[in-house]
Parts: structure tokens; sequence; C-alpha cells
């Protein structure tokens, strides 16, 4: 196997897997405000509470 080729795909292996692992904070981020917004929301129509 040539060396060069494999280094570049290891190279473009870890890059997949950055790019992967950022996607995933940032929807994990967007989903959990999503989640907060929604439970405040909940919270704000219950008539106790309001």
């Amino acid at each position: 196997m040539d060396v060069l080729f494999d280094i570049r795909s290891m190279k473009q292996c870890a890059k997949d897997a950055v790019d992967i692992w950022y996607n995933f904070k940032e929807a994990m981020q967007v989903g959990a405000k999503n989640v907060y917004e929604v439970c405040l929301r909940d919270v704000s129509t219950v008539p106790i509470l309001s």
C-alpha cells in the first residue's frame, strides 16, 4: 500500500470526524435551545405559574 495515500486518507478521515463533531455540537446546542424555549413556553401557559 502506498504510504502517501494512506497518510492522505487518514488526514481526510480526521477532517471528516472533526466536521461531524462540530456539526453534532452545533445541532445539540440548537436542539437544547429549542427544547428550553418549548419548556419555557409550556410553563408559561400553566395557569398556576402565570
